[in-house]
């Protein structure tokens, strides 16, 4: 070999020698200025579950040592279920932006492991994923490498196994069931976990492990002698406390595979929970009583949430985080952590980064968290919250709810504004700013679905807006006949717009065109700022299609005010049946009714204005049937109609028999009087009351301070005695009967 040839190979291999160091520096590089993120989410775990919370029942050794060793948090909020909570965690928004439909999350979403992948992050999921779509979706919401439990979310389904012999989706699809026949689903998820590191050393990663543990059913775990033979089927809480501990064991298992690999100083591990212990275990015992789970409430013990961070050259050991954190947190702190600009994200983020705090500064703590509650979107009631560490604002269906929750954890004593001191007040109308804001930014929430009338082809359905977030643009009905409709099948619930004012309240509209003797089902809906609100779901039966006849004989009786109409109900001429309903048409202009016109309904015509008004359905189920026309003028004729209905045009004798068919009565002219004799007197009084109702009479005596000094009831034309202890004095008698109310004035005298 020449001088030549020798030294042009030593200078190449020289030269790749250094590019070789020079890139295992930068793969070091990138890995120091990059961690590794784990994120361990247990599924219903209180906060009290813990011991380094302070829990003496469960045993978490694994999990107190992981707090000794890092950072505790004693403020961390989720929503009081599941569901919710994964989407405030993974997307960094409170749910009134992104949950539309219990367990599904839309795949336009960005997440945290969007974020990171495009960030050159390697990503995965293992574990339950609950937000439906299957593995198309998981993957486009941003896990590249997954092996889940419950990729669908099944419609009314139970679900299938999570324990053992369960049933698990991979990237490539449904694992064949002899390859989980007697495994634990906890084992496969943490076996991935371990491959999944191995294979990503010499990259950023990000892995989201919502543990399927301890959630129900309550098994034995594969440390339980019965494992084996443990009938899948089957349900024990005696179990919940085993399964504490095998989801321990994994934390613990997850934490030494991170120090084998060598990643422990660049990979930050957070575990936390999704909601309160499940309602039917023991996780704390509280001055000897046995504490129950709190999953599902919306009180301290419901959302407060376990949570630990472990990093060693990142995070201080045995350092305690009392700042209010939520789970929308997440999404900005691990932004920040993985250096990160979220402002490449054209989108709304509701979270507030704790990394500062976490790696050892101050930071600026949040003063308040918020929460906005519909576990079920139009088939649950929603409840928004703000909430500093004493104090809750509750907005319950509009009406607003001031809780010290330290004094009052289970939220049982709202504080009226009259008893707050000065503090408390300043603190309520924080939290009121913070619910007012957050409400002009979402869509309007409907409570208090109703329907009335409901015949063989219309309904009468009425709905109440909640909360008005804006403008109003847009607010009304919809009747459809497939059950469960969310939001994003909105036009299939045929939406039909109302009239009125469009402001909070109640509001009705009719819909017509309805198929006889069909299950329905319907909501109400408003618009604002772009975004769609529905009130729960309910349902409602039409009638079967029926012929009407006028009725045998209408008896009318009328009060000064009133009107009570009595009549023998219609027969089917061929079955014997009893009619379904009728319309009570009245007037005071003396009208002359007409036939109606061919295909018209009683109410097209009545809501135009051009035959009287529309008073009332009547669907009689007894004989006789009754109606009261009320709040009418005195002294004044009115004509009446009782007209049979039936939505198939016009049948001969249904709507054309009017001329003949009118009743006129007067209403009474005003004849009330009460009497009060003798007056002044020296012995008793005696008040004789004659009013033009039968209902009872209320009275009350009040001296001339205003204190009530006598009180009775009594029957209309009764004699009344009272007073005849009464001292010397001027007294004021009170009579009460329904909406009638007159006082007078007496005298007692000296005998």
């Amino acid at each position: 070999m020449t001088n030549h040839r020798w030294f042009t190979l030593v200078h190449l291999r020289i030269t790749i020698s250094i590019f070789l160091i020079a890139f295992n520096l930068t793969i070091l590089n990138a890995q120091q200025t990059k961690p590794n993120i784990i994120i361990i989410l247990a599924d219903d775990l209180g906060y009290k579950a813990l011991g380094c919370n302070g829990g003496n029942v469960l045993n978490t050794p694994n999990l107190d040592t992981m707090a000794k060793l890092g950072m505790r948090f004693t403020q961390c909020h989720s929503s009081p279920l599941c569901s919710p909570s994964r989407h405030m965690l993974l997307t960094g928004k409170y749910n009134f932006r992104t949950y539309t439909e219990w367990g599904v999350l839309n795949k336009n979403e960005k997440t945290i492991a969007t974020l990171l992948r495009d960030s050159g992050y390697a990503t995965s999921c293992y574990g339950k994923w609950q937000l439906d779509g299957g593995p198309s979706a998981i993957k486009r919401l941003g896990f590249n490498n997954f092996c889940v439990y419950n990729p669908f979310t099944p419609a009314g389904e139970p679900l299938p196994n999570r324990y053992k012999n369960p049933v698990l989706y991979t990237n490539n699809g449904e694992i064949d069931s002899s390859l989980t026949a007697g495994k634990y689903g906890e084992d496969i998820f943490s076996d991935s976990i371990f491959s999944f590191i191995d294979q990503n050393k010499g990259n950023p990663f990000f892995i989201y492990y919502p543990m399927t543990l301890p959630h129900s059913p309550y098994n034995p775990t594969p440390d339980d002698p019965n494992f084996q033979t443990w009938n899948t089927e089957e349900s024990d809480t005696s179990y919940f406390s085993s399964m504490v501990k095998y989801m321990d064991k994994k934390v613990g298992q997850i934490i030494q595979k991170v120090k084998n690999a060598g990643l422990q100083n660049n990979t930050i591990i957070f575990f936390t929970s999704d909601n309160g212990s499940g309602a039917t275990v023991v996780d704390f015992i509280d001055n000897g009583a046995l504490s129950l789970g709190k999953k599902g409430l919306a009180t301290e013990s419901g959302t407060l949430a376990p949570m630990i961070a472990y990093c060693p050259t990142k995070i201080s050991p045995s350092t305690i985080n009392s700042n209010l954190i939520d789970f929308t947190d997440f999404f900005p702190t691990i932004a920040s952590l993985s250096k990160v600009n979220i402002s490449i994200i054209d989108d709304t983020l509701d979270g507030i980064s704790f990394s500062p705090k976490l790696l050892g500064n101050n930071g600026i703590p949040r003063e308040w968290i918020f929460n906005y509650y519909d576990h079920h979107p139009g088939n649950s009631k929603v409840l928004r919250w703000a909430q500093t560490k004493k104090y809750k604002l509750v907005d319950s269906l509009g009406v607003y709810l001031f809780y010290n929750f330290l004094n009052d954890p289970e939220q049982t004593n709202p504080k009226s504004d009259n008893i707050l001191s000065p503090q408390e007040k300043l603190v309520k109308q924080q939290l009121l700013k913070v619910l007012n804001g957050y409400a002009l930014q979402g869509p309007p929430t409907l409570y208090n679905s109703w329907f009335e009338n409901a015949t063989d082809s219309s309904v009468k359905i009425g709905s109440t807006i909640q909360v008005n977030s804006g403008v109003i643009s847009e607010r009304g009905t919809l009747c459809y006949q497939n059950e469960n409709l969310f939001l994003p099948e909105f036009n299939k619930g045929f939406p039909v717009k109302t009239s009125g004012p469009l402001t909070n309240g109640p509001f009705t509209d009719y819909r017509f065109g309805l198929n006889p003797e069909n299950n329905y089902f319907y909501r109400g809906y408003a618009i604002s700022n772009n975004k769609i609100g529905m009130s729960p779901e309910r349902n409602f039966y039409t009638l079967s299609k029926s012929i009407a006849l006028p009725p045998k004989e209408l008896i009318a009786t009328s009060s000064e005010n009133s009107i009570r109409l009595e009549w023998e109900p219609a027969i089917f001429p061929s079955t014997g049946a009893s009619f379904g309903g009728y319309l009570i048409i009245f007037s005071n202009d003396n009208p002359v009714f007409a036939t109606l016109p061919d295909g018209k309904r009683p109410e097209d015509v009545i809501r135009s204005g051009k035959i009287g008004q529309l008073i009332n359905f009547s669907l009689p189920g007894v004989s006789p049937s009754l109606a009261n026309i009320s709040q009418l003028k005195t002294n004044t004729t009115y004509s009446i109609i009782l007209v049979p209905y039936t939505w198939d045009g016009i049948h001969p004798g249904t709507y054309n028999y009017l001329e003949n068919g009118i009743l006129k009565i007067n209403t009474k002219t005003k004849t009330r009087s009460v009497n009060i004799f003798p007056n002044p007197t020296k012995d008793e009084f005696n008040i004789v009351v004659n009013l033009d109702s039968n209902a009872p009479i209320g009275f009350s005596v009040t001296n001339g301070v205003g204190q009530k000094v006598y009180a009775g009831s009594a029957s209309n034309n009764s004699k009344i005695r009272f007073g005849k202890k009464f001292p010397n004095g001027t007294y004021f008698v009170t009579i009460i009967q329904e909406k009638y109310k007159e006082t007078f004035k007496i005298i007692k005298v000296a005998k």
